[in-house]
């Protein structure tokens, strides 16, 4: 098959979504099929299997939603309009993208060159978007797009969450078209090890007991939360938070962590994921105090390290995994998460029997989330659509 992805931005650029996409694609490649990608510049790494159909300017944060930020996704879905002739010349089988700009772009190549178009909804905070964005206007923007997005006329959506169903029969969208096909690690790539030397680079005290966060310096994140638990936990001096990424926060979190003086947190600027393993191994919890997530490529890659999770109910992770037993749990009330954070933490840190546990059966629980058999998954129902 001749498969087209379409996405804002590929791999290692961005976040979740472009690593999903770029691992399936290289699955994909690896079973004989050609894949083709349009996306935004910069490209600064493509597998040697894939053809870069076209690229524009993605000059943008995803995960931040000013104006200016906005204006530029909605120029750039213009951009990829430009691409139909050379879609046309790639006689491509099936176009896969991400809503909703890209997906809306799809749609219409979809409807003049009569090629199916599938989408994967791999986050969405349609329920979540005035908590994210803390503007009654922006609340209602965003779910008319992207109710407006899924329910055009694709051929299948996958959703690497069940929760979809219960919204999709909110907005009348067609159940018949959804298939839940989940998120996945490799294994190979990530599995518990320990980098003494990366510890020490960062100044990182053999007894210390490390809290990881990985993503973005957006709002949704709620790492502003994470920095008050460390707040609460001032008497624990050698409980050591590492925060690694980048976004527009990171002014705001750095001042929030000088007001209240704390000596406790570490900043690492995001590392390629090929990297990840590394990092991951350098830490002995990971928290995910999200307002908003689809199935994050973190947690799995966090359990196959033998890292236990500290994480908010969101996306699949209910579904996923097990409080108390693949994961420790808190609530959704923004007032109290510092507080459980915290309390979770020392839990960890002074349980290590309940460590111990979350970190053997969070093992058990990521080797059946293979991207073999997503893949599989994938190619299967392609197959379905085109003949």
């Amino acid at each position: 098959m001749k498969i087209l992805f379409i996405t804002e931005k590929w791999y290692p650029e961005a976040s979740g979504g472009e690593i999903f996409f770029n691992n399936l694609a290289s699955f994909l490649a690896k079973r004989g099929h050609a894949i083709n990608i349009i996306t935004g510049k910069p490209v600064k790494y493509l597998n040697k299997s894939f053809k870069l159909l076209d690229s524009f300017p993605a000059d943008f944060n995803q995960q931040n939603f000013s104006l200016s930020n906005i204006f530029k996704r909605i120029l750039f879905g213009f951009f990829l309009l430009i691409s139909i002739s050379r879609i046309k010349k790639a006689k491509i089988d099936v176009i896969h993208a991400i809503p909703p700009v890209c997906s809306i772009a799809a749609y219409i190549f979809g409807k003049i060159l009569k090629i199916p178009v599938v989408i994967s909804l791999l986050s969405y905070g349609y329920e979540e978007w005035y908590e994210i964005t803390k503007s009654s206007i922006k609340n209602t923007f965003f779910q008319k797009i992207q109710a407006f997005a899924w329910k055009l006329n694709y051929q299948k959506i996958y959703s690497i969450s069940k929760n979809f169903i219960k919204l999709a029969e909110k907005l009348k969208i067609d159940k018949e078209k959804i298939e839940i096909i989940p998120n996945a690690v490799n294994c190979d790539l990530f599995k518990p090890s320990v980098n003494e030397k990366l510890r020490r680079k960062l100044d990182l005290k053999k007894d210390d007991f490390v809290i990881g966060f990985f993503g973005s310096f957006e709002k949704v994140k709620r790492i502003d939360k994470l920095i008050l638990a460390m707040n609460l936990l001032d008497k624990h001096p050698n409980i050591k938070l590492l925060i690694v990424g980048n976004g527009s926060e990171e002014n705001n979190l750095r001042e929030l962590i000088k007001k209240y003086e704390l000596e406790n947190i570490r900043f690492h600027e995001r590392v390629q994921h090929h990297l990840m393993p590394h990092f991951l191994s350098i830490v002995d919890v990971i928290a995910l105090p999200s307002a908003s997530e689809g199935f994050p490529a973190i947690v799995l890659e966090s359990l196959a390290s033998g890292k236990p999770v500290i994480t908010t109910v969101v996306g699949e992770i209910e579904h996923v995994l097990e409080n108390r037993k693949t994961g420790l749990f808190l609530s959704n009330n923004i007032e109290a998460i510092p507080a459980e954070i915290s309390n979770a933490i020392l839990e960890l840190y002074l349980n290590k029997e309940l460590y111990e546990k979350l970190s053997n059966e969070g093992l058990k629980l990521a080797r059946s989330f293979s991207w073999e058999s997503v893949c599989q998954r994938f190619e299967k129902s392609y197959q379905e659509i085109i003949y």
